[in-house]
């Protein structure tokens, strides 16, 4: 009797892709089993990221399968491929850094596992405790390292049990300690049957883990071998097609020790210092040490990037440095996070690698495509830059041919000094010997180059001279034949651990303090804005006999209905990542429909009518969607667009204010208790369980993330597009509603009802705490911020306060609302 051999947890089976007619996969069949490491390597360009998102279900298949434990993935999505156990593991991370620890991993709970409907810390915790991680379930983790950031994005991901796990340059930002870290927890994951693709280009490391290696070039397999039966040589001829040196070009020789370009004197700033160092004309000196020492931050302040105290000197010259001033002066930075701060995506590849330098070092030269086009063909052709044109965006270029672009600045003529970060992070063996012979071909034409790499054989091969960096200072320099890869590791080891990857979790300290809560709190804006209600309030009525009166209350609470409906719908929105400006058209198309279809006196008669009402608002919902989710126009231009169609329609509908509002609905929506109208009690009661939602619930948070990183909630298998569309339909509907109360108050049509909202609306929304990047903000605060603009119209003219005099007042505040925010922003940013 037979028994039947396990599906193996990935195969791909002949899958090829095209991208405009140009092969990125050509039948290529490749495989993963339980319980091995299968390393997949390849020169940048080679289809390794086309392959691994066809795995993964973010990249659709021309032709061929793709199994996960013997299941199809079919319809193909990230959410699919979660379902049958594969997950990924990207290199720039699927994390939203403005939520918790905590949080990302409940985030990861989309199609990996049955959603529990509340927040719930249990799995992180247990987690991290596994891994002897040293975080809290509530540090933000936008105030983790970039190497702590990766390991957390494998840690989460172990923690849902998968077939596969798809590692993409999973210690492409880790130093020694982090990458034996995640050596560690990759040899447990093996351990427990899971099967692991490992994508990198450090050789060394597929030496010491990979059970098998496939070589991928030109969207090819062309090689595949078991442990040991390879050697580094073989596979990086494999790779490019040609047999190549790995010997890395040769090094400087003896200096004039006085020959100085850069000179860093008793030079302290956050988190590094004293710090001594010299680079001389023709020399490399490289910084080593573990992740979160500082040398990063004392790159960064050689040009004065990053805040110090001390003497910087550049080619002699001693002032208070800006990198402005520092590139006219010689020096340039070049960033180790290309995406971030390294490149202009949308920008022609030619521009990104001449244009920054070339108009800092000459401001008044007019641009000159001739001049620029001269100087970067040959830039292109020495580093081997490959583009299809030199127009062509650099962000759809392979990442080594943006690194090489960026590092083409570095090239310039007038620079005699260049600092540098990871110059070849995440870039296979072909682009890195490019960048390292033109690192030293610039050394030996007379510059001095400071560098930083993760990487101690590069920092070895490269560099004359290597200081290691241990909390902030340098404590050792090595030279000559002690520059080894060995020898460099073992040296900033032993200096210290790394403040970002403690030994251990009793080192981290307990947690932010209270203070520190309170600022960086969703909570504070409405705190705030509360605050400052009932201030104004109390004031207004010391100074006014009627401002307390009911009919004053009820005439200023009723009023503010209309702005608070289209605060909550604007903040819905915003929470998605999107904005309307169509909202003030939008409820003046709902008060001109309501003075059409609602002219009965009876509450029941009138519900067809309403129910029209608010279809026709989700009609206009789903039209600002089409145009910018779907046609993806700018949400400014498009939403603006819309607003003209929609108030065309409205002016057409009643070219004069007419039309009366029926009885129904005026009697329908002025119920009080008391002074407050029914209706602001049933908004607080739904904008408190909304809040609630948000926070506590998994849906609510994936909102929230959406709005702050949509492609990483994206990769979590949720599904964005209908939280977009859910956002445009949302804020529509508040905007019929809003217009509704708003024809119960006017009781006739008009085609200029919303004209005064949209602005109003928006600053409700900020006073709340919201902001246009998305993902902040409470319903409740926009509410409230409703209430206080409506309360400064409502004192106005009890206090005798002009309308130039509300008009400044609200300003001044929404400016310290965009501040506030600035400063809570900058509080979560990672060190």
């Amino acid at each position: 009797m037979s028994t039947a051999t396990p599906s193996p947890p990935l195969r791909l089976a002949r899958v090829s892709k095209s991208y405009a007619g140009s092969p990125a996969l050509d039948d290529v069949s490749f495989e993963c089993r339980a319980g091995e490491v299968h390393a997949l390597v390849g020169e940048n360009g080679s289809g390794k990221s086309t392959l691994i998102k066809i795995a993964s279900g973010v990249v659709r298949a021309d032709r061929g399968q793709v199994l996960i434990g013997g299941k199809a993935l079919r319809p193909a999505g990230p959410r699919r491929a979660k379902e049958l156990g594969l997950l990924t593991a990207y290199q720039d991370t699927s994390l939203v850094l403005g939520l918790s620890v905590a949080d990302n991993f409940l985030l990861a709970q989309h199609g990996a596992t049955r959603p529990s409907w509340r927040r719930d810390t249990g799995l992180a915790a247990r987690s991290l405790a596994e891994y002897d991680l040293p975080w809290h379930t509530d540090d933000l983790v936008s105030e983790l390292s970039p190497g702590e950031r990766q390991l957390l994005e494998v840690v989460r991901l172990l923690a849902f049990q998968p077939r596969v796990l798809v590692l993409d340059e999973p210690t492409a930002g880790l130093d020694a300690v982090g990458a034996e870290l995640l050596e560690n927890i990759v040899d447990t994951a093996r351990s427990r049957g899971v099967g692991i693709v490992y994508v990198t280009h450090r050789l060394g490391e597929i030496e010491r883990l990979a059970d098998r290696i496939s070589v991928l070039r030109s969207g090819r397999i062309v090689g595949e071998h078991a442990r040991g039966s390879w050697d580094r040589a073989s596979i990086v001829d494999l790779m490019v097609g040609v047999p190549t040196s790995l010997a890395f070009p040769p090094k400087a020789a003896a200096l004039d020790p006085g020959d100085e370009v850069l000179r860093l004197e008793d030079v302290c700033g956050e988190g590094f210092g004293p710090v001594d160092l010299s680079v001389r004309r023709g020399e490399i000196v490289g910084l080593a040490g573990a992740e979160g020492n500082g040398q990063r931050r004392i790159l960064r302040a050689c040009v004065g990037a990053a805040g110090y105290r001390g003497t910087v000197e550049i080619e002699g010259e001693r002032t208070s440095w800006t990198p402005g001033r520092a590139l006219r002066a010689g020096a340039v930075l070049l960033s180790g996070d290309r995406h971030v701060d390294g490149m202009f995506p949308d920008l022609p590849v030619m521009e990104n690698a001449v244009f920054p330098v070339r108009r800092a070092l000459a401001r008044l030269a007019p641009v000159s495509r001739t001049g620029d086009t001269a100087v970067y063909l040959p830039l292109a052709g020495r580093l081997g830059i490959v583009a299809s044109s030199r127009d062509q965006p650099v962000a759809e270029l392979s990442g080594g041919n943006q690194q090489k672009a960026v590092v083409a600045r570095a090239m310039d003529d007038g620079l005699s000094v260049v600092v540098i970060d990871e110059p070849t992070q995440g870039v296979d063996a072909g682009a890195r010997l490019d960048i390292h012979r033109a690192l030293r071909d610039k050394a030996a034409s007379g510059s001095g180059i400071l560098l930083a790499s993760s990487d101690a054989a590069e920092l070895a091969g490269l560099c004359d001279r290597v200081l290691v960096v241990s909390r902030g200072r340098i404590v050792r320099e090595l030279r000559g034949d002690e520059l080894d890869e060995t020898t460099i590791v073992e040296a900033f080891v032993t200096a210290g651990h790394s403040r970002d990857v403690p030994a251990s979790p009793e080192k981290k300290p307990a947690g932010r303090g209270g203070l520190a809560r309170l600022v960086s709190s969703p909570r504070l804006p409405v705190l705030i804005v509360l605050a400052m209600t009932a201030a104004l309030a109390l004031y207004a009525g010391a100074r006014s006999p009627v401002f307390w009166t009911a009919p004053n209350m009820i005439a200023l609470l009723t009023g503010a209905l209309p702005l608070i409906a289209i605060a909550i719908g604007q903040q819905g929105v915003l929470l998605t990542g999107g904005f309307d400006l169509s909202v003030g058209s939008a409820m003046t198309l709902s008060v001109v429909l309501a003075s059409f279809w609602i002219s009965a006196a009876s509450p029941v008669a009138i519900l067809p009518g309403v129910a029209l009402v608010l279809l026709a608002g989700a009609a206009v919902g789903l039209l600002n969607w089409f145009v910018v989710g779907v046609l993806r126009v700018d949400a400014i231009i498009g939403t603006i667009a819309t607003l003209s169609v929609i108030q065309g329609i409205a002016t057409i509908m009643r070219p004069l204010p007419g039309g009366a509002i029926g009885q129904g609905l005026v009697h329908g929506l002025s119920y009080n208790v008391g002074p407050v109208p029914v209706v602001l009690i049933v908004f607080l009661v739904l904008v408190v369980a909304a809040d609630l939602w948000l926070r506590r619930t998994l849906a609510g948070l994936t909102v929230r993330a959406t709005g702050m990183a949509e492609e990483a909630v994206r990769r979590s298998g949720a599904r964005v597009v209908l939280i977009r569309a859910g956002g445009f339909v949302f804020v529509a509907l508040m905007a019929a509603v809003g217009g509704l109360l708003l024809a119960s108050q006017l009781g006739l049509g008009s085609n200029s009802a919303g004209a005064t909202y949209v602005l109003a609306a928006f600053t409700a929304c900020f006073l709340g705490g919201a902001n246009l990047t998305g993902g902040r903000g409470s319903f409740l605060g926009a509410t409230l911020g409703a209430v206080f603009l409506t309360l400064l119209i409502n004192v106005a003219p009890l206090l005798d306060f002009s309308d130039a005099l509300s008009e400044l007042a609200t300003g001044v505040l929404l400016l310290a609302a965009v501040i506030l925010f600035s400063l809570q922003r900058g509080r979560g940013r990672a060190a």
